[in-house]
């Protein structure tokens, strides 16, 4: 279900913002929204789709659902939250766990530059003393060892006479004598030569070696340099701008952005109501609890699917009334009680833990969104209204529910909003997990205009003579 509704008489309208002061875009020196933790600018155009197990197997899916919020959470690597814990999952709605992350890659950075700073004074100060120590450059080396290949040349001319006809059938002892005095010293010369050329080019080798350590060196703390400033101007806009909001009704149970959460969690909020007319309702009808998300500037959305995860699994410490709801909750007697803690699991559940469950969920809510948000007066627009949904029943049940494309409308808001009671009858919002699946980027071009009927397309064929 589709609908879209113009600001009413009774609703303050305000003009849009001004520019924002930052976007993470200008922050990291991008046109199209980068990461915070990588820095890398989104392509495009990109496609955040369901996993087809998913599609199959709704509502008891083994591998969590990847899309643009997890994107969001671990910049974009597949493990990310994982039981590998190749990624850190860190909730895109807590900004206190941003800062955390952030302020340690900060560190790590810091000790990274000051080890490479001590490493470049030290392979300087070795590089000094080998160059202190080398007497020949690589040209002069090039140089001893041409003229220790002509001294070779000239040893085997002179043995080459001493054992030729001329000098056996004339033999002249005083010159072979000297001839022989003249190659043992010709050896000793190019031995002498090679000896320096070997050494010389083992420290000139060594001081290579060194040099381009060095430069490694300083690339790599330039490297470092512009990094730490990156996310040092990443953690500035962060803390003063938060990363991705979320904004509710009054919370009682976990924290607001526990509904970003990658692992299960208790989160609930306050029990409310408005039986006339809720200000938080888009349309301005009877509504309670409710939470909203929004997306960085700069990631609007075109979306295909979203999914919801259950923040309870109804199961109680112990028999009779909970001391922190008016849910009437009881433990099952031939059941031990599968409650006590959140699952290690993350959006699967057990099927006995299903079966076993007999707390409430949501039955009744609705799923807005808008491109600039209330504050704004613009549109808001209805993707998908549960009426008696009881898919999200069960022990931290999990569920993805299509939503209609609209062409050509994105959407950086999103509201998820209780239109009814939940099972038996309160009005608390329980949820601990929250993704979005479709397109951010670049749009597909509208379809082509059907043809008139009765028309026919002529094929004209050019013939070049």
């Amino acid at each position: 279900m589709v609908t879209e509704r113009q600001p009413g008489k009774g609703q303050a309208e305000t003009a849009p913002s001004s520019a924002r002061e930052a976007s993470l875009a200008a922050v990291n020196g991008c046109t199209r929204f980068a990461h915070p933790l990588t820095g890398f600018e989104l392509e495009e155009e990109v496609h955040f789709a369901p996993r087809s197990c998913i599609l199959i197997d709704n509502g008891r899916a083994r591998c969590p659902p990847r899309g643009l919020l997890h994107y969001l959470a671990t910049g974009g690597s597949e493990f990310g939250g994982g039981e590998d814990g190749h990624t850190e999952y860190v909730n895109p709605g807590d900004v206190g766990a941003w800062l955390d992350v952030l302020d340690r890659r900060i560190a790590d950075l810091k000790l990274c530059i000051g080890t490479d700073a001590a490493e470049k004074s030290d392979t300087q100060a070795v590089l000094w003393d080998l160059e202190s120590k080398t007497k020949h450059t690589h040209a002069e080396v090039l140089d001893m060892l041409a003229q220790a290949r002509h001294g070779v040349v000239s040893i085997e001319q002179m043995e080459e006479y001493l054992v030729s006809i001329e000098s056996l059938s004339t033999p002249m002892p005083g010159r072979i004598d000297d001839i022989r005095r003249a190659i043992i010293t010709q050896h000793a010369a190019v031995d002498d030569k090679i000896e320096q050329a070997k050494e010389s080019e083992i420290l000139l080798t060594r001081q290579d070696a060194l040099r381009t350590l060095l430069q490694n060196l300083i690339e790599r703390s330039a490297m470092c340099a512009l990094e730490l400033r990156r996310l040092q101007a990443n953690r500035d806009f962060i803390a003063q701008h938060g990363f991705v909001k979320v904004t509710s009704s009054p919370w009682q149970r976990g924290s607001t952005h526990d509904v970003l959460s990658w692992q299960p969690k208790y989160c609930w909020s306050n029990y409310c109501w408005s039986p006339r007319s809720s200000a938080a309702h888009p349309a301005g009808l009877p509504a309670g609890a409710w939470f909203q998300i929004e997306l960085p500037e700069g990631i609007e959305v075109m979306p295909t699917h979203y999914a919801l995860r259950h923040g309870d699994d109804g199961q109680a410490p112990a028999p009779g009334l909970r001391h922190d709801s008016n849910c009437s909750l009881f433990s099952l007697p031939d059941h031990a009680p599968q409650g006590i803690g959140a699952p290690s699991t993350s959006w699967g559940i057990t099927t006995r833990a299903k079966r076993a469950f007999n707390g409430t969920a949501l039955f009744n809510w609705q799923l807005w969104a808008s491109g600039t948000g209330v504050d704004d007066g613009s549109e808001w627009t209805l993707l998908r209204d549960h009426v008696d949904d009881r898919s999200l029943h069960g022990a931290f049940e999990f569920h993805l529910w299509p939503l209609p494309w609209i062409e050509g409308r994105t959407f950086r808001f999103f509201r998820v909003i209780m239109t009814g009671p939940c099972s038996n009858g309160a009005h608390a919002l329980m949820c601990s997990g929250f993704e979005l699946y479709g397109q951010v980027g670049k749009q597909e071009p509208p379809p082509p205009d059907p043809d008139p009927p009765g028309t026919a397309f002529v094929a004209v064929t050019l013939i070049r003579l």
